[in-house]
C-alpha cells in the first residue's frame, strides 16, 4: 500500500541544517528550547524530529530531545511557518503565512519560491515526486505538477479557510471552516464539496487505508468513515476543546489532541475516546508516531512532549514558566530578577540557564523590580503593592506605605535612595532603604507616571501619559514638566550622566536630550511597534524593546537604530545590559532571551531608492516594479512588503504581482503617492513623491475651424529651455503627440487625450533633459506630421 509523502511524513534520514541568517544572537532563556509556537512536525527516525512554527522558528533534535538546535528568522523571515513536507531527504518545503512557500535542495538553504498568492499557506502534501497541492486562507488551493518548482491557483469552490490537504490513492482530501470537506479525484484540478456534517471548524484529517479515516476539529469534533469519505459520522468524544490533530498508529489505535492540553485516545478505531494526562494547559497542534511506540507532540508556546511507551505515559522535552514578566534587573552577568503578573518573581544565579521561583508574598501583578545590591531589592506593581528583600530575594516582605491604586515603577540609586511613581502623578521617595517612604499627594502632573530614573539622589526624571516628562532636582520633592513635544504614551527613560537621555514610548517614539532635558528631539526608529523599556550603557549604545519582540540597538547615541533578531513574537516590556555583551530581555508568556555579543549585527532597515518627484505631459499611467525600489542589506527585495497609496484624489493607485500603475485622474493636477516597505522583521522607509499632470493643450478659440490636419514648426526653434507646438484638427480625433531623442528613443509624450476640432497649441519644458537635436511626432485619426528642434544650453 502506498503512503502520502506529506509535512508529517516518517522515514527520512537525519540531517542538518545551514540556513541563511542562522546566527542567533538572542536566545531563549525561558521558556526552553525556545518559546514561538510550534506548528509543524517531521520525524526523519527514531530518534530525530524537526517542528517549525511562529516567528520563522526550526528547530531539530537527532538525540532524541536531548539537545536542540534552534534557528529563528530562518532565511531572515519572521512570519510564521505553518508547516513542513518533504519530497526526499534533501528536497523540503515550509509553509507560512502571506503565501510563503519556502524550499530546499540540499538542507543547507532555505530559499522563498512565487507562490502566486498572499493568503497564508496551513498544509502542503505531495502524491508523489512531481505533483502536490497547497491550502490556505479564502478557499486557496495552490497547484504544482513539477515538484513544487512552480505553483498554479485552482478554484476550490469556496472561500472558507482551508487547514489540511491529504492523498489518498486516487482522491485528494481538503477540510476547512465550517465543516468545509473538498475532495478531487482528478490531481487537484476541480473540487466538490462533500456534504456538511457539521458546522464546526475542521483542522486536520488522516487515513489509515483506503476506507478508514477521521477528521478532528473545533469543539470537540471527530468525524470517521468507513466507506473512503462517502460519508462520514460524528464520534461523541466526552470535550468541548478544539482538536487541532488526529494520527493514529494502526485501524484501532489513535489519538486527538488540541486546546488546553487536551489529549484523547482510542483503542477501538474511534468509537470511543479516553483522556490522557499530559501535565500541560498549552494547546497541542501535532502529533506523530515514528513507530509503535516512540510519539511527539508540539504546540503552543514551544509546547514539546514525548512518549515512549506508546502513548500511556507523555512527558515534558520543552521547559519553563509561562508567567507575564513586566520587568528585568541584573546586578551582573550572572544574577537577576524578573517579575510580572501574579506576584511572580524568579532569579537565576547561573547567567539565565536555571530560574527559580522566589516567594513574593503578593498575588497582585508586579510591574517593576529594582536592586540597590545584590541583597537589597524592591518591586512594585497594581493595588498599591510593594515588596522589599534584604537577602537578594529568598525573602520577601511587603511595605505599606502607600496610598495610590498602582505603582508602576522603582528605581534604586544604591542601597538606600529610591523612587516610586504611578497612577494620577503619584511619586514617592525613600532615604533609608525603603524603611521609610516620604509621600506626595501627587508630582504636579495628573496623568499616570510609567518609569522614573535618577542619576544622583538630587536629580531625576519621570515620564507618563500624554508625552509627560517631568524632572527634579530636589530628590524628587518638586517637579517640573519639561517639553517633550509629543502627546504619546512615554514608557521609559534612561540616563547615562545629567545631560544625556532617552525615553521611549508607543509607536515607535524615541525621544533625545543632551542638555538635561530642556530640549528633546525625535529620533527616527524606522518602527511603529510600541516600546516599552530603554536601557544605555554609555552615551552611544543603547537598546530598546517593545511590541512584537521587537529589540533596536544603536551604537552612535541613537542617531541611528538598527532592528536586531530576538527570535520571538511576545511583547518585550523589560531590557537590562550589564556589559556591552551581555543582555536580557523579558516579556510576555514567560519569554526571557539573552544576548552575549550584544545583540549581534546591526540589522538596516530597507532603504526606497530611485523614486522622484516626476512630472507627466499627459494623464497617462506610470507604471513602477517595486522590487527595483529597494535595497536591503539582510534580505532580497521579494521579501519586502510594500504599501502604496494616494494621499489625494487627484491619483488613482492600484498594486499587484508587485508593480504599481499610477494613474492621474485630469490633466492640471498634482498629487502624493505614499510608499512603505517594510523588511520581514517590520522595519520599514517610507517616501512621499509628487506627481504633477500638466496642464491640457490650449485650444485657441479666435480661429476658424481648420479644414485640414496640420503640424506647424515648433517656436523658437532652436530654443532653452521651452518651445511651443502648434497643431491643427478638423475633426474630433484622439492626438498623440511625442518627442524622441535623435537615437528614436521616446523622451516624453506631451498629449495623449481625445480633442474637439480646433486649433491647439502647447509648450515643452525641457529644461531636464541634455542638449542635442530632438524630434517631433504628431498622430491624429491617420494623419501623421513629423519635425526636428535643436535644444540650446
Amino acid at each position: 500500500m502506498k503512503i502520502l509523502i506529506r509535512f508529517m511524513g516518517i522515514g527520512f534520514l537525519t540531517f542538518g541544517i545551514s540556513a541563511l541568517h542562522a546566527r542567533q544572537d538572542w536566545t531563549w532563556q525561558n521558556p526552553r528550547p525556545q518559546g514561538n509556537t510550534l506548528n509543524g512536525i517531521h520525524l526523519s527516525d527514531e530518534s530525530a524530529i524537526t517542528a517549525v512554527g511562529g516567528s520563522g522558528t526550526w528547530i531539530h533534535s537527532g538525540d532524541d530531545g536531548e539537545t536542540w538546535r534552534v534557528i529563528h528568522s530562518l532565511s531572515g523571515i519572521t512570519h510564521s511557518f505553518n508547516s513542513i513536507t518533504y519530497l526526499t531527504p534533501g528536497k523540503g518545503f515550509i509553509t507560512g503565512e502571506n503565501g510563503l512557500i519556502l524550499k530546499t535542495q540540499d538542507n543547507e538553504q532555505w530559499l522563498p519560491i512565487e507562490s502566486g498568492t498572499s493568503e497564508s499557506l496551513y498544509d502542503m502534501a505531495f502524491s508523489d515526486d512531481a505533483r502536490g497541492i497547497a491550502v490556505g486562507g479564502y478557499g486557496t488551493i495552490l497547484r504544482t505538477a513539477d515538484g513544487g518548482e512552480t505553483w498554479h491557483s485552482v478554484q476550490s469552490g469556496t472561500r472558507e479557510w482551508l487547514y489540511d490537504v491529504y492523498f489518498r490513492h486516487n482522491t485528494i482530501w481538503a477540510i476547512g471552516g465550517y465543516g468545509t470537506i473538498l475532495k478531487s479525484q482528478d490531481g487537484g484540478g476541480n473540487w466538490q464539496s462533500v456534504r456538511n456534517v457539521t458546522t464546526n471548524w475542521l483542522y486536520r484529517i488522516f487515513f489509515v487505508s483506503p476506507d478508514s479515516g477521521w477528521i478532528a476539529g473545533q469543539n470537540g469534533t471527530v468525524l470517521a468513515t468507513a466507506d473512503g469519505g462517502r460519508s462520514w459520522t460524528a464520534r461523541q468524544t466526552g470535550t468541548l476543546q478544539s482538536l487541532y490533530d488526529v494520527f493514529f498508529i494502526n485501524a484501532t489505535e489513535g489519538f486527538a489532541g488540541g486546546e488546553q492540553g487536551a489529549l484523547l485516545r482510542t483503542r477501538d478505531g474511534g468509537l470511543t475516546w479516553t483522556p490522557v494526562s499530559t501535565g500541560t494547559r498549552e494547546r497541542i497542534n501535532r502529533i506523530r508516531f515514528s513507530d509503535a511506540n516512540r510519539g511527539w507532540a508540539i504546540g503552543g508556546l514551544g509546547l514539546i512532549l514525548q512518549t515512549v511507551d506508546g502513548g500511556n505515559t507523555w512527558y515534558p522535552v520543552s521547559r519553563g514558566e509561562h508567567v507575564w514578566f513586566r520587568s528585568v534587573f541584573f546586578v551582573n552577568p550572572d544574577t537577576g530578577w524578573a517579575a510580572g503578573r501574579d506576584g511572580v518573581i524568579m532569579k537565576t544565579t547561573d547567567g539565565g540557564l536555571n530560574w527559580e521561583y522566589q516567594q513574593s508574598r503578593t498575588w497582585k501583578h508586579l510591574e517593576s523590580i529594582s536592586f540597590g545590591n545584590a541583597d537589597n531589592g524592591w518591586a512594585v506593581g497594581r493595588e498599591r503593592v510593594m515588596v522589599s528583600t534584604r537577602d537578594g530575594g529568598k525573602t520577601w516582605t511587603a511595605v505599606n506605605h502607600f496610598r495610590k491604586p498602582n505603582l508602576r515603577a522603582v528605581f534604586f540609586l544604591d542601597k538606600n535612595f529610591g523612587w516610586a511613581v504611578g497612577d494620577s502623578g503619584a511619586a514617592y521617595r525613600t532615604r533609608n532603604g525603603g524603611v521609610n517612604w516620604i509621600s506626595w499627594q501627587h508630582s504636579g502632573h495628573p496623568n499616570d507616571l510609567q518609569d522614573v530614573f535618577f542619576v544622583d539622589p538630587d536629580t531625576g526624571w519621570a515620564v507618563g501619559n500624554a508625552g509627560a516628562i517631568l524632572k527634579s532636582t530636589t530628590e524628587g520633592w518638586r517637579w517640573k514638566a519639561q517639553t517633550s513635544g509629543t502627546n504619546e504614551m512615554l514608557t521609559a527613560v534612561h540616563f547615562t550622566d545629567f545631560k544625556h537621555g532617552w525615553v521611549v514610548g508607543w509607536f515607535g517614539t524615541v525621544l533625545h536630550t543632551r542638555d538635561g532635558g530642556e530640549t528633546w528631539s525625535p529620533q527616527f526608529t524606522n518602527i511603529t511597534d510600541h516600546l516599552y523599556d530603554v536601557y544605555f550603557l554609555t552615551h552611544e549604545i543603547g537598546w530598546a524593546v517593545g511590541w512584537h519582540g521587537r529589540i533596536i540597538k544603536t551604537t552612535d547615541g541613537g542617531e541611528s537604530w538598527f532592528v536586531q533578531e530576538s527570535g520571538t513574537s511576545e511583547w518585550l516590556y523589560g531590557v537590562h545590559f550589564t556589559n556591552e555583551g551581555t543582555g536580557y530581555a523579558a516579556g510576555t508568556l514567560g519569554t526571557i532571551v539573552k544576548t552575549v555579543t550584544g545583540g549581534g549585527v546591526l540589522n538596516a532597515p530597507p532603504r526606497i531608492v530611485r523614486l522622484a518627484d516626476f512630472r507627466l505631459e499627459t494623464p497617462e499611467t506610470r507604471v513602477i516594479d517595486l522590487d527595483s525600489c529597494v535595497v536591503d542589506d539582510d534580505h532580497p527585495a521579494e521579501l519586502m512588503t510594500w504599501r502604496v497609496r494616494a494621499l489625494d484624489e487627484t491619483l488613482t493607485v492600484t498594486t499587484q504581482n508587485r508593480v504599481v500603475s499610477i494613474t492621474p485622474r485630469d490633466y492640471d493636477v498634482e498629487g502624493q503617492i505614499r510608499f512603505e516597505v517594510f523588511d520581514p522583521r517590520g522595519a520599514y522607509d517610507r517616501r512621499d513623491i509628487t506627481i504633477a499632470v500638466a496642464p491640457s493643450p490650449s485650444r485657441i478659440d479666435s480661429h476658424p475651424l481648420p479644414k485640414q490636419f496640420a503640424l506647424n514648426r515648433n517656436y523658437p526653434n532652436p530654443f532653452n529651455p521651452a518651445t511651443t507646438f502648434r497643431y491643427e484638427l478638423p475633426r474630433a480625433a484622439f492626438v498623440e503627440l511625442t518627442v524622441f531623442n535623435i537615437r528614436g528613443e521616446q523622451v516624453e509624450t506631451l498629449v495623449r487625450s481625445n480633442l474637439q476640432a480646433g486649433v491647439y497649441q502647447c509648450t515643452w519644458n525641457a529644461a531636464h533633459l541634455p542638449a542635442g537635436i530632438y524630434l517631433y511626432r504628431l498622430r491624429a485619426d491617420g494623419f501623421v506630421g513629423a519635425g526636428k528642434m535643436i535644444l540650446q544650453k
